[in-house]
């Protein structure tokens, strides 16, 4: 098993484009940030971030998929795709958001990380479901 990732190690993401779901954005930012076409993305968990004092919060929704086609894109400013092997991940630089959900898109179940965020990380709490 392999897993996609770009020279900083950063997964595809981005914003929904009203009034698209949330599935339809993800597999429109994977077709826009690596060429792939994506299907029967599984839903795994919910990564956020909350701002108690300023009221604001910011989900990020993860799915995960094995089935998709097309070429990856060998041109693109947010870096180059490339393919790397699961068990080499750990090795490799990233955000250290990415890097605390990781493990849990390879394990059953659904993740939910919930991230107390005022000048940088206060708590952060996870649940596995």
């Amino acid at each position: 098993m392999k897993a996609l990732t770009s020279y900083n190690t950063k997964f595809a993401q981005g914003k929904l484009e009203f009034p698209e779901s949330p599935i339809e954005g993800a597999i429109r930012e994977v077709k826009e940030e690596t060429g792939l076409i994506v299907k029967n993305l599984r839903f795994k968990g919910i990564y956020e971030y909350v701002n108690e004092e300023a009221n604001d919060r910011h989900i990020i929704l993860n799915y995960l998929t094995n089935d998709f086609s097309g070429e990856l894109l060998s041109d693109f400013t947010e870096g180059i795709p490339e393919w790397v092997k699961i068990s080499d991940l750990e090795h490799l630089p990233m955000q250290q958001s990415i890097r605390r959900r990781m493990p849990y898109f390879f394990q059953d179940g659904t993740f939910e990380i919930h991230v107390v965020w005022e000048d940088g990380e206060k708590e952060v709490h996870i649940r596995e479901t």
